[in-house]
């Protein structure tokens, strides 16, 4: 790898002073870091312009396609470093690297597909959306699903995501194009209550039958009962 200052271009080797693999990735991190995914894993540019190791990634290698096996460095809503290879997302918490739950385990059909670093988006903050073999695989905190033909996808190939100006998401998979808009609550309740004997606020303490109604997984539900309520309001 080349790298470009003060208005030439120099060769620039790791810490051992010996060329590194082609990277294809290159990040800088919230505090000025240089990073680069390249076929030997991940690395970091230090003070001395040596290229320092941070993490092996296995199961690598270069695809003239567009490098979806390396690993491509992205930067989420809060400034933190990911990485995707072809196995799944690996976080870097400031000191070291660690694989999300989901990162594939050896012997594993699912991979990612995130080509030209086109296959991840966020959306909302903290919730992301990864192109992989097997669907579209949201992941939030420790825990994922994928969404496949099952759930509306045209195919399980998935090789691109994209977030438009509107928040809808744009899957490109193996067998066409699909969109959705992904709810900007990524915690909605599992109950939301819309009226109170069909008010929407109260203000005062009282005891009798009341009409409540809710929706409760996308139907409208009546329930009456006796309950008291104190200045509440319906939001």
């Amino acid at each position: 790898m080349w790298l470009y200052e003060d208005g030439k271009w120099t060769k620039t080797l790791d810490s051992s002073s010996k060329p590194i693999g082609l990277g294809t990735s290159f990040l800088r991190d919230s505090g000025g870091t240089l990073w680069a995914g390249a076929g030997g894993g991940i690395y970091r540019l230090n003070t001395e312009k040596k290229w320092e190791k941070s993490a092996n990634v296995s199961g690598g290698g270069y695809q003239a396609s567009g490098g979806g096996f390396l690993p491509n460095l992205h930067l989420t809503m809060d400034g933190i470093l990911i990485a995707i290879s072809r196995n799944g997302l690996r976080i870097y918490d400031g000191k070291q690297w660690s694989k999300h739950p989901s990162y594939s385990l050896v012997g594993s059909d699912v991979f990612c597909n995130d080509y030209f670093a086109h296959g991840f988006v966020e959306y909302p903050q903290g919730v992301f959306w990864l192109a992989t073999t097997k669907g579209l695989r949201r992941i939030q905190g420790n825990s994922w699903y994928d969404l496949t033909v099952a759930d509306g996808l045209p195919g399980n190939g998935v090789y691109t995501v994209e977030l438009d100006n509107s928040n809808n998401l744009w899957v490109g998979t193996t067998q066409g194009l699909a969109r959705f808009t992904p709810p900007s609550n990524p915690n909605p309740p599992g109950i939301q209550l819309t009226q109170i004997d069909r008010r929407t606020s109260l203000t005062t303490v009282f005891m009798k039958p009341v009409e409540l109604s809710f929706q409760l997984i996308g139907e409208e539900v009546t329930l009456k009962l006796t309950l008291a309520i104190y200045r509440t309001s319906i939001i």
